[in-house]
């Protein structure tokens, strides 16, 4: 008998045991109960010892044994035992482990296990570090002088106390023992008052009185409170899953928690089941209603709507949709039954939503909320709420700040603590929740949602028993009523696994946000529930709400601090694994993440890597982006800018890019690229590494695979961009493009460290020494020299026909780009351009160029030019089953032609394209040859050759087989052992002792299991003790005995020489009767009940003797039986 909560054992052998060092033993008062059966013991027979001729072999490395007469084969001497190898101990420091982990201590720190006598140590893992502490709150302070490990310790103030090391928390001396609880009462305990309180409480326990006495008074138990699964004592405070509410466990096992400084959630189900703020849960018909609303500032409002196809009676959230409008001072934003949103009427999918939730403060400030999509749900947030639409199962949460308390309104209720009172529109309190619900209804629209009183499903009433452990972390009553309108709204449209794996799916997302902690990462698995992932995204069943994104990458020093800040629930869904980051809906790895990115166009107007524009007159080479002294690898990229035709025009001649001083390549006009001392025509590959492909007809695109630096010049638009990882390259650039640190205002930096306000300054210090350079003339600067006239009007397409883009790209700096140019006779167009391809870029793609012909893009005959979508063209050089393609747009040539440098040709033309002087190409890889092509120019490829054949490994070794070169995908193998250390094989299984095996996993990894055995009545007699099949169990066969009462058996009577003329009913009192005993002050009192019959019946029995006389024979009958005391003897001690 054993309670591990209070860490009390009770053994029958030595009596009560407490491990547990926080509670004292109390006398407990032990009741044993006999059984009128006798106890019997089986000795086995001595069986004659027979010594088998084998060799004493002691375990891997000990002493010689002596203390064995011998071992079977397979078997070690230890301790003058015979044991299986797996049983044997190893030594250190005079001890013996056998099979176990325990730590050395200091100095060397390590931990150690033992496996087949072979000792294997690693470096100790301690929980706390002296960095994990708070340098300015807590100490370091190892557990004891001879451990490796400590702790983090509060430092309070001389005059303090602590009061809380969660965070750290003091206050004043003062104020304890002062009758005010400061820190959740346990400031106010083992106070000194006037009337002392009593040491030990005592309570009167209730019992049947034995032998005629009453008990004692028995001490009082601690108090323990069971919360979430997890227990806490008396007075114990802790902070909830939340991060904010704080509980306390007092008198009676009732924890009592304060959330008032938290925030409240609202859900609305799949059906019309709806929970409040303040926890009131209800059924009502959502079909145009206010879900909840800022009533008192007016900042925000959510309405929810259901909108069913025609003829659609009944809610079916398959056919129906719903949709979320939420309402800002500044924005609406409509989420649909998709991943799509609709703000000011425009509609976005989740692939834009990368660019809004990029620059969350910038968000915030112009538009008042951001948006997001993050696992299975998309989110908009304000600085008061945070809206989390699930597409999926059309569920809504709201959670809302503490600020909010008693300021709002809606289905949702007021969020001010009261669990049931109802606001209507006319702010009168209601309990009637149809009346209730229809005051907030938006229009006269009633919807009609199906009920499902007498629908059952087994799997909601079986969500307790398959996930255990959640059943204290919710309440579970109210999320199985959940689990059957989820299932009845389901099962009319899909089948009934699909929902049942829909119901625990959101039975365990509940759980875990609000346990905030995943008990059940593998369910599905379990369940044979599927994961919808797309590769490489996996399920997570409680993943954070603010995940790892290309654009957070470098916002937080680590895990901790963004979990820290992040004021999300934990969410369900899919997500990247941890290896990788979100870049939009897409994972990446972390070195591939190109956010930091540097534009200009017009050759005047330039953004940096940190968003700063500004607009630089330059005219001549200029650094636009390096990476600074002691970067690795370096890189250089230059800017050609001269005096155009024009006058007063600048154009964008080249871009050069230098990496490591060791490759030079320079993008041209007209597809043109330069590279060690040869000029070509794009594509061309000029290494393994490099390549420069055509984007468009005008655009060129440089990529360094091996850095992630991506380069494209528009030499029509006289722009560029340069992306560059920010992994790589964070707060380590410096240029024109600024340093790539996420801070604007030191973007004007100069090469010797000084930041200025101004540009002139700021752009002649990045010149190339020794370029000869024409001094710019005077420009007129807007609005000095500029007034808004028709000819700046031309601006305003940005404004008006672009104006869905606004929430996307903020237009104001090509705005003053585009009056900038007009106003010195350059003409609108570089700046229009830039912020389409900018818009396109971002996921929104605008049809401008009949609003504005002189700016549209013109193609070669016969080529078409295609403003939104991607475009593609059969290369004429490639063959016709190679495409080069174009994201955003481009030019495209007809059907049945042929791309070649630019130009549309038909196929059979290809042979009349002008062929440059190219020298042959040098193979990369020792695997590859040189192959002449098929093309018009007759150019040469490096085609991979078959790899070499792979040696065979020995036995017990398996292959492993790297990249040797990964241009071929050539190999070069190891041969590594497939055992573990103890020699077994990979896969191999065996057993340790009767109740643990063990499995060789993998070279490195042995691993094993326990069987875990029934509960076993250790008040078993030992005749009805037997074994399970592997020795490891044992369970009790005992047979159960009948309850006393009447056996009945017919026969003959005899008596004597005579018997009865017929059968008779021969009676007898069969069955078990309990005794219990009691030692009451050392003597021992036994009542003992034995089966003896109750009522009888006098039969008058004819009987014929064997002299053939006959007479009447007096019989009795038991007709009922009963348990009477006997007498016992009572012994004393």
């Amino acid at each position: 008998m054993e309670n591990e909560t209070l860490g009390i054992y009770c053994n029958l052998d030595i009596g009560l045991l407490c491990t547990n060092s926080n509670f004292k033993c109390p006398d407990f008062e032990i009741q044993l109960k006999c059984y009128n059966e006798s106890c019997h013991t089986t000795i086995a027979p001595e069986t004659e010892a027979t010594t088998p001729n084998t060799k004493i072999v002691p375990c891997k490395n000990m002493p010689p044994e002596e203390s064995c007469l011998s071992c079977d084969s397979g078997k070690y001497c230890f301790n003058g035992s015979c044991i299986q190898e797996e049983l044997c101990p190893c030594v250190h420091h005079n001890t013996y482990y056998q099979n176990e982990t325990w730590t050395t201590g200091a100095p060397n720190c390590q931990e150690c296990s033992c496996t087949y006598g072979d000792r294997f140590c690693k470096p100790e893992q301690c929980e706390f570090t002296p960095e994990s502490c708070d340098i300015n709150t807590q100490t370091y302070v190892k557990y004891d002088p001879n451990s490796c490990c400590g702790s983090c310790q509060c430092n309070c103030p001389i005059g303090s106390n602590l009061c809380s090391s969660d965070p750290c928390q003091c206050i004043a001396s003062n104020r304890w023992c002062d009758g005010i609880n400061d820190c959740n009462g346990y400031d106010e305990i083992n106070c000194n008052f006037t009337t002392p309180k009593p040491t030990t409480a005592y309570t009167t326990i209730s019992v049947p009185e034995i032998s005629g006495r009453s008990h004692p008074l028995v001490p009082k138990l601690p108090t323990i409170c069971n919360y979430k699964g997890k227990y806490y004592l008396g007075d114990q405070d802790m902070i909830d899953s939340d991060k904010c509410t704080k509980c306390v466990c007092q008198e009676g096992g009732i924890m009592v928690c304060n959330s008032n400084n938290c925030s409240s959630e609202c859900t609305l189900y799949i059906g019309d089941k709806l929970k409040t703020y303040d926890g009131y849960v209800y059924n009502y018909p959502t079909c145009n209603h206010v879900l909840t609303e800022d009533c008192v500032g007016g900042t925000f409002k959510v309405v929810v709507s259901t909108n069913c196809p025609t003829g659609q009676n009944e809610y079916n959230y398959r056919v129906c949709n719903r949709t979320v409008m939420v309402t800002t001072s500044e924005k609406n934003v409509t989420l649909q039954n998709s991943c799509s949103a609709i703000i000011d009427g425009n509609t976005y999918d989740c692939g834009a939503f990368k660019t809004l939730s990029h620059d969350t403060n910038k968000m915030q400030r112009t538009h008042g909320f951001t948006i997001s999509s993050v696992g299975d749900e998309i989110i908009v947030e304000s600085k008061e709420f945070a809206v989390l639409w699930r597409p999926g199962t059309q569920q809504v949460r709201v959670v809302v700040k503490p600020s909010t308390r008693g300021k709002l309104c809606g289905l949702c209720g007021s969020n001010n603590n009261t669990n049931n009172k109802l606001m209507k529109r006319d702010k009168n309190i209601s309990n009637n929740i149809q009346e209730f619900g229809n005051s907030w209804a938006e229009s006269g629209k009633q919807c009609n949602i199906s009920k499902c009183e007498n629908e059952t499903y087994n799997i909601c009433t079986q969500l307790g028993s398959i996930f255990p452990k959640c059943h204290d972390s919710f309440l579970a009553q109210k999320n199985m009523e959940t689990c059957l309108d989820l299932m009845c709204q389901c099962n009319k449209s899909s089948m009934l696994r699909d929902c049942e794996c829909m119901a625990m799916s959101e039975y365990i997302s509940t759980c875990h946000r609000t346990a905030g902690v995943v008990h059940y990462e593998n369910w599905r698995y379990a369940q044979g529930c599927g994961c919808d992932c797309i590769p490489p995204k996996i399920c997570k069943e409680c993943a954070s709400g603010c995940p790892k994104t290309c654009s957070n990458i470098m916002q937080y020093a680590n895990t901790q601090d963004r979990e820290h800040q992040c004021t999300k629930p934990c969410i369900s869904g899919c997500f990247c694994p941890d290896d990788m980051v979100l870049d939009g809906l897409n994972c990446v790895k972390p070195k591939d993440c190109e956010q930091c990115k540097c534009q200009g166009y017009g050759s005047t107007h330039f953004t940096t890597f940190d968003k700063h524009s500004y607009t630089f007159e330059g005219n001549c080479t200029y650094i636009l982006s390096r990476s600074k002294p002691h970067t690795y690898p370096k890189y250089e990229i230059l800017a050609d800018i001269t005096n155009c035709a024009q006058p007063t025009a600048k154009c964008l001649q080249s871009i050069t890019v230098r990496l490591n001083s060791t490759d030079e390549i320079t993008l041209m006009k007209n597809l043109k690229v330069s590279a060690k001392g040869i000029t070509t025509i794009a594509p061309v590959d000029i290494s393994s590494d490099i390549q420069v492909t055509i984007k468009s007809q005008e655009t060129l695109q440089l990529v360094i695979k091996s850095v992630n630096i991506i380069v494209t010049y528009t030499y029509l638009d006289n722009g560029f961009t340069i992306k560059v990882p920010v992994t790589r390259y964070h707060n380590k650039t410096e240029g024109l493009c600024g340093n790539c640190n996420e801070h604007p205002n030191d973007d004007l930096t100069e090469p010797d460290g000084t930041i200025t306000n101004n540009i002139n300054e700021f752009g002649n210090s990045w010149k190339i020494n020794g370029s000869s350079c024409v001094t710019p003339s005077t420009l007129c600067t807007p609005p000095n020299c500029c007034k808004h006239n028709e000819t700046t009007n031309q601006c305003d397409i940005i404004k008006t026909v672009f104006k869905k883009c606004h929430i996307m790209i903020e237009p104001t700096s090509y705005i003053d780009s585009c009056v900038h140019d007009t106003c010195n006779n350059r003409g609108p167009c570089d700046a229009i351009k830039a912020y389409s391809r900018d818009c396109k870029q971002a996921g929104v793609c605008i049809k401008w160029q009949n609003n504005m012909l002189q700016c549209a893009y013109k193609c070669a005959a016969p080529m078409v030019y295609e403003e939104c979508g991607t475009v593609c063209n059969k290369s004429c050089s490639l063959g016709q089953n190679s495409d080069t393609c174009s994201e955003n747009g481009g030019c495209r040539c007809p059907d049945k032609y042929l791309s070649h440098q630019g130009t549309c040709k038909i196929p059979t033309n290809c042979t009349c394209a002008t062929c440059p002087p190219t020298p042959p190409p040098v193979c990369p890889s020792p695997y590859q040859k040189l192959v002449k092509q098929e093309d018009c120019c007759g150019t040469g490829k490096c085609v991979c050759q078959p790899c070499p054949q792979l040696p065979t490994c020995p036995s017990a070794h398996i292959p492993m087989d790297t990249i040797f070169d990964p241009t071929c995908n050539c190999s070069v193998r190891n041969c590594v052992r497939n055992y573990c250390p103890n020699g077994k094989p990979v896969g191999s299984t065996w057993k340790v002792n009767n109740c643990t095996t063990c499995k060789c996993e993998d070279v490195n990894l042995v691993t094993c299991r326990n069987k875990t055995c029934p509960d076993f009545n250790t008040n078993c007699p030992l005749q009805h003790v037997e074994w399970d099949s592997e020795h490891c169990c044992k369970k009790c066969n005992e047979p159960i005995l009948e309850k006393c009462h009447v056996k009945n058996d017919t026969a003959i009577l005899s008596v004597d020489d005579c018997e009865s003329v017929i059968p008779v009913s021969i009676t007898n009192c069969s069955g078990r009767c309990t005794s219990n005993s009691r030692y009451v002050k050392n003597k021992l009192q036994v009542d003992c009940t034995c089966c003896t019959p109750k009522q009888t019946l006098m039969l008058d029995i004819q009987m014929k003797c064997t002299n053939g006389t006959t007479y009447t024979h007096k019989h009795t009958k038991i007709t009922s039986c009963k348990c009477f005391s006997s007498n016992c003897e009572t012994i004393l001690y």
